[in-house]
């Protein structure tokens, strides 16, 4: 296991979800997907839920939350 995988496996253990600006800023972490996807191939139950937001300019999008099961 990477170390980079073994951060977002701990902080799920930790905080129960992650998200891309958390994985980005504490841990530097850019390729979070592929990163749950390599937790998910190890077995672990992790669950994605997408979370809609407005931004400044009032255009609206989604980002991925992932949260241990």
């Amino acid at each position: 296991m990477t170390s980079q995988t073994q951060d977002i496996l701990t902080r799920l253990k930790k905080h129960g979800w992650i998200d891309l600006h958390i994985a980005r800023e504490i841990y530097g972490i850019n390729a979070l997907s592929q990163r749950i996807g390599e937790l998910k191939r190890r077995g672990h139950d992790i669950e994605t839920e997408m979370v809609p937001f407005t931004n400044r300019h009032g255009r609206r999008g989604e980002f991925a939350r992932y949260r241990l099961v």
